[in-house]
C-alpha cells in the first residue's frame, strides 16, 4: 500500500470519528437546552411557592452580596474577596442578633404572621400545610426538580449548584411548616421560637438566593446560546 492510500484511509477514519463526535455533541447540546429550560421553569415554580415580601428582601440582599463578591474576585483578587466575605458575614450576624434580641419591627412582623395563621379556618390551614408538604416532596422528584444525573448533562458545576439550592429550599419549607404549626399551637408572648425560626430562615434564604442567581445565569446561557456554539464547546470539553 502506497503512502497516498494510507493517508486517504487515515483521513477517512479521522473524518468519520469527528463526524460521530460532532453528532453526539450536537445531541448533547439539544438535551442541554431542553434541561436548562426545564430547570428554569421548575425553579420559578418552586420559588413562587415560598416567595413572600420578606423573602424578596432577602433575595435583594443576597444579590448585592453576590455582585460584590464576584467583582472583588475578578477585579481585585482573593484577598479583597475575603474582606468582602467577612464584611457580609458580619452584617448577617448583626441582623440575626437584632432578631434574637427582639427588634421591635421584626417582632411586630412575626406577631402579624402568627396571628394570620391562627385566624385561618381549620380546613384552609390544613390545605396550606399540605401545599408546603407537596412542594417539599416535589424537590426529591425528577418530575418536580432535575435529578443529579440530569444536572450533570447540563454541566458538572450545575450539580453542585442544584444540590445546594435544593437543600436550602427544603430547609426553608420545613421552617415555614414549623412556624405555621407553632403559631397555632404555642402561645409564646416572647416569640422565642419564632425568632429562632426567623434567624434560620434568613441564613438559608441567603444561601438559596445566591444559588438561585447562579442557576438563573446558567440556564439563561444554555437557553440563549446557539446549538452550533454549544456543540463546539461540548466537543472541546467546556461543559
Amino acid at each position: 500500500m502506497d503512502g497516498s492510500k494510507l493517508i486517504a484511509i487515515v483521513v477517512g477514519v479521522v473524518g468519520a470519528l469527528v463526524g460521530v463526535y460532532f453528532r453526539e455533541s450536537f445531541r448533547r447540546s439539544v438535551r442541554q437546552k431542553l434541561l436548562a429550560s426545564k430547570l428554569e421553569a421548575q425553579v420559578r415554580e418552586m420559588i413562587s411557592g415560598v416567595l413572600t415580601t420578606r423573602f424578596s428582601e432577602i433575595l435583594a440582599v443576597a444579590e448585592v452580596w453576590r455582585k460584590e463578591r464576584l467583582s472583588a474576585l475578578s477585579e481585585q483578587g482573593p484577598q479583597v474577596w475575603g474582606e468582602v466575605e467577612r464584611k457580609w458575614k458580619g452584617r448577617l450576624e448583626q441582623i440575626k442578633g437584632k432578631i434574637s434580641e427582639g427588634h421591635q419591627e421584626v417582632d411586630q412582623a412575626l406577631t402579624r404572621a402568627r396571628e394570620a395563621y391562627r385566624k385561618l379556618p381549620e380546613k384552609l390551614f390544613a390545605y396550606q400545610i399540605r401545599e408546603f408538604e407537596l412542594l417539599r416532596d416535589l424537590l426529591s422528584s425528577s418530575t418536580g426538580f432535575l435529578s443529579e444525573d440530569e444536572a450533570a448533562e447540563i454541566s458538572w458545576d450545575t450539580v453542585a449548584c442544584i444540590v445546594s439550592f435544593r437543600t436550602a429550599l427544603e430547609r426553608i419549607i420545613k421552617l415555614q411548616i414549623l412556624f405555621a404549626l407553632s403559631s397555632r399551637e404555642i402561645q409564646d408572648p416572647q416569640l422565642e421560637e419564632s425568632r429562632s425560626t426567623a434567624c434560620e430562615c434568613l441564613e438559608e434564604g441567603i444561601r438559596l438566593s445566591q444559588q438561585l442567581t447562579a442557576m438563573r445565569d446558567k440556564t439563561k446561557m444554555f437557553r440563549t446560546r446557539s446549538l452550533l456554539r454549544l456543540t463546539f464547546e461540548n466537543m472541546l470539553g467546556r461543559h
